[in-house]
C-alpha cells in the first residue's frame, strides 16, 4: 500500500494482482475514517484507491452497482466514496431513494460516533438496510446492508474542508448479509 505524510502528494492504492486464498479487506472504522475518507476529502485529485471507486451509490440496486463498477460476479462486499444528495434543498437530510426505482436505503440504527485511539470523535457511521420498491415495508426488506461513514467537523477542518457538510462526501461499505455474520 502506498502512504503519504503530505496529503497533497499523489497516492494510488492498487488492488493486488493476486492475493492469497482467504484474504479479506476488513479495516477498522477508525481506519476507514482517517486513512481513506479523510485522505480522499483532503486530496480529492491525488488520492485514489482502486478498490474504492467514486460512485453515486443511489443510482441503482446494490447488486447492479457492484457489477457496474467492475466487481467480479459473486462479490457481495464493496467500498465506495459517494456524494450524498440532500432530500430537500434547505435541510441536511439525505435522499436515499434509488434513482432507477429499484428501492431505497433506510437507516436501521441512528448515527453513532466513530472514535479515534485517543477517544475523540473522528467521524460518524450510520447503518442502513436496502428495501425494494418505493416504500419501506417489512416484506420488501433485503439482505443488502450499508455502513455509511462521514468525517467529524474537526477532522474536516484538519483535512482543509471545514466548509463541507457531513452529507457532501461519505465512504460507504455495501454488503449482502447472507449469514448474519456482520
Amino acid at each position: 500500500m502506498a502512504s503519504s505524510s503530505n496529503m497533497q502528494d499523489i497516492v494510488v492504492i492498487r488492488r493486488p494482482e493476486s492475493v492469497p486464498p482467504g484474504f479479506q479487506f476488513k479495516p477498522s472504522d477508525e481506519d476507514l475514517v482517517l486513512q481513506y475518507l479523510k485522505k480522499n476529502i483532503g486530496n480529492p485529485e491525488g488520492f485514489h484507491v482502486e478498490f474504492m471507486p467514486d460512485a453515486n451509490i443511489y443510482d441503482c440496486h446494490p447488486e447492479r452497482l457492484l457489477h457496474m463498477y467492475g466487481f467480479s460476479e459473486g462479490i457481495k462486499d464493496a467500498y465506495f466514496f459517494s456524494l450524498r444528495e440532500k432530500k430537500f434543498g434547505h435541510g441536511d437530510g439525505a435522499n436515499r431513494v434509488v434513482k432507477d426505482g429499484s428501492g431505497l436505503w433506510n437507516k436501521s440504527i441512528s448515527k453513532k460516533p466513530v472514535k479515534g485511539v485517543d477517544g475523540r470523535v473522528i467521524g460518524h457511521k450510520s447503518s442502513l438496510v436496502f428495501f425494494t420498491g418505493q416504500k419501506k415495508s417489512k416484506d420488501r426488506k433485503t439482505n443488502w446492508l450499508m455502513r455509511e461513514f462521514e468525517l467529524s467537523d474537526e477532522q474536516q477542518e484538519e483535512a482543509g474542508c471545514s466548509g463541507m457538510k457531513p452529507y457532501d462526501l461519505v465512504l460507504c461499505h455495501i454488503y449482502e448479509n447472507i449469514e448474519d455474520k456482520y
